[in-house]
């Protein structure tokens, strides 16, 4: 069974874009930040962070640039609270997702 094989399309959807993230940093892992970053950036009308945010009157876009900034201080490999994904790399991602939506 393929991991992630378990998670809705949405959550596949922003696992997918906090690789996205940490790989065009450089980074070799996906950290808290890296997903919450994904949530924030995942356009989408049904994205549930996004309405929750906006019910709280949070500036979101205040709270994506703080978010991606802090993404940008993070050393290679180097950030305490980072989280594993087995299957999770460049030459493996796909597969283990899939390509089909």
């Amino acid at each position: 069974m393929p991991p992630f094989s378990n998670f809705s399309i949405k959550a596949q959807e922003a696992v997918r874009k906090a690789h996205e993230l940490a790989t065009e940093r450089g980074q070799s892992q996906i950290d808290a930040l890296h997903l919450l970053a994904a949530l924030l950036l995942i356009p989408d009308e049904e994205n549930v962070v996004l309405n929750i945010l906006e019910k709280l009157e949070i500036d979101i876009g205040g709270l994506t640039d703080a978010v991606v900034d802090e993404l940008e201080e993070i050393g290679r490999g180097e950030h305490d609270n980072l989280f594993r994904f087995p299957g999770l790399s460049d030459s493996g991602f796909g597969e283990s997702f899939g390509s089909e939506q």
